[in-house]
């Protein structure tokens, strides 16, 4: 799942993760403008372990 260019719904399904967190993630890439790293996903989107452990096995980031 791109975190660069999909949709919330998409991430949210995708990653299986929370409607409310794939929302913080995509409102964090509109402000930053695209992510370089996993790891700037979840400092900005401030995600938590769990969920980023998912992420992580279903995340890609591509260039906007």
């Amino acid at each position: 799942m791109d975190l660069n260019n999909a949709p919330a719904h998409a991430i949210a399904t995708g990653c299986s993760i929370e409607a409310v967190l794939a929302e913080r993630i995509v409102a964090a890439r509109q402000e930053l403008g695209s992510f370089s790293s996993l790891d700037e996903v979840f400092v900005f989107a401030q995600v938590e372990e769990g969920p980023a452990a998912r992420i992580r096995d279903y995340a890609v980031l591509l260039p906007r």
